[in-house]
């Protein structure tokens, strides 16, 4: 029974302590290590896919001659008996059937539950979570499996399904108990078990270099104009960044735009949720944020890496300019840097950067309709130094010059304070996409 290793999908319990593309490289391997183990045992192997649309990547891993089954049911239950179901009717049995997530899996254990089948109707290899890596079955019992759908998961899976067994009057044998890898204990505990593989040994091992590696996610809806070439300049600037570009439910060309240059998630619309989903799927160990109609200055990597050097730093952000020069646009290009750097209140715009380790421990951004940059940043300062890095992001005054730069400062400013004062965020998004009419254009007929 294997989930095919799509990064963001599997392991996810495991996310903090590797990134999705490494628990996805674990997947891998935890499939590899199982189906060599498998093969090398029986001349008659299975292995039960999913999701259904997986099958092309699944058969490349797998040795030849294994004939592949798509998993098919609701819940874990329903898809274990099915695959159950699919083998006894082509012939097979008696059978044994592996999760993947048993990396010191031996051959001396398939064999150990086949020698316990000759006395048994059921074996069961327990895990030290409460579940069972392994259940073998000399005929399709597939009522072992109707677990209620909250006890999948949970540690009494093990003690369940003996129960089912006792009440059926079936025997049940008990093989020597295993380690499953889910979770970060999990991980540390097979570190120093000298029967774990060498290659999932060095996926799990910390790498100094995942710290530093940046994964650059950038939010977007319906920028067709703009994300063709945000996507490419950011590739040509920044070719050794893990590059997401999350998509919040484009009815415009956007994602197909983007995807000729970046990995495209979907997402729910909303900043937030598309920033914390980018992150969901990134691997890097420094998260930075980068609106698609902004322009980030080459040298801003490099001096990203250099400040979070310093342990203590949990994040930042760039120094703003606009794409125009005028009074009013410098003068807020001006106040926001003065701003980020005395009050440590950072905005989206100034292509923020944040720790993983402080994104993750803070649980990503707030699910605010807005100001979710300005809540994460004050919640960032609590945690850490924030620092404002010398090298500039250029962002696009469209919005500004079209409403009036003047009339969209004291805008702004009056949508802070509607925050601060406690009202309703979805209030002032509400009152941010109607545009700023706390000062109307005098008409010069009256």
């Amino acid at each position: 029974m294997a989930k095919a290793p799509r990064p963001g999908t599997v392991k996810t319990r495991l996310h903090p302590l590797l990134g999705p593309q490494r628990c996805a490289k674990l997947q891998a391997e935890l499939i590899r290590h199982t189906m060599a183990v498998t093969t090398a045992h029986t001349p008659s192997a299975y292995l039960a896919y999913a999701p259904n649309d997986t099958m092309a990547a699944i058969s490349t891993a797998v040795p030849a001659g294994v004939r592949l089954l798509r998993q098919c049911g609701e819940d874990l239950g329903q898809r274990l008996a099915a695959a159950v179901t699919d083998a006894f009717t082509d012939g097979a049995g008696p059978l044994l059937i592996i999760g993947t997530d048993a990396p010191t899996l031996t051959a001396d254990h398939l064999s150990a539950a086949f020698t316990a089948l000759e006395h048994h109707d059921v074996t069961l290899g327990p895990a030290l979570d409460g579940g069972y890596y392994l259940i073998g079955l000399r005929a399709p019992h597939t009522s072992l499996f109707a677990l209620a759908p909250d006890v999948w998961s949970t540690d009494r899976v093990l003690a369940a399904t003996r129960a089912l067994a006792d009440g059926e009057g079936l025997s049940t044998g008990m093989l020597r108990p295993l380690r499953d890898l889910d979770t970060p204990e999990d991980a540390a505990a097979l570190l120093t078990d000298p029967a774990l593989p060498t290659p999932m040994a060095a996926l799990l091992q910390p790498k100094a270099e995942a710290m530093t590696q940046v994964s650059i996610i950038v939010p977007v809806l319906n920028e067709e104009s703009t994300i063709h070439s945000a996507v490419s300049r950011l590739c040509r600037d920044f070719p050794d960044c893990e590059l997401i570009v999350v998509d919040g439910g484009s009815t415009d060309a956007t994602a197909e735009l983007a995807a000729l240059h970046a990995t495209v998630i979907g997402s729910e619309r909303g900043r937030a949720k598309q920033m914390n989903e980018g992150a969901r799927h990134a691997s890097g160990g420094i998260l930075w944020f980068i609106h698609a109609d902004t322009a980030i200055e080459p040298e801003a990597l490099g001096q990203i890496r250099s400040v979070l050097a310093d342990p203590a730093v949990v994040a930042g952000g760039l120094t703003l300019r606009f794409d125009r020069r005028t009074p009013a646009l410098n003068y807020l290009a001006w106040t926001s840097n003065a701003r980020a750097r005395r009050l440590h209140h950072i905005f989206g715009d100034q292509a923020m950067f944040i720790r993983r380790t402080a994104f993750d421990e803070l649980g990503g951004f707030p699910d605010l309709a807005i100001m979710e940059d300005l809540e994460m940043s004050r919640r960032l300062h609590r945690r850490g130094p924030l620092r404002l890095l010398p090298a500039t992001s250029t962002a696009s005054s469209r919005r500004l010059t079209a409403h009036g730069t003047w009339r969209m400062i004291a805008f702004m400013q009056y949508l802070k304070l509607l925050y601060f004062a406690g009202a309703d965020p979805e209030a002032i998004r509400a009152r941010y996409t109607a545009g700023p009419r706390l000062f109307p254009k005098r008409n010069p007929a009256t």
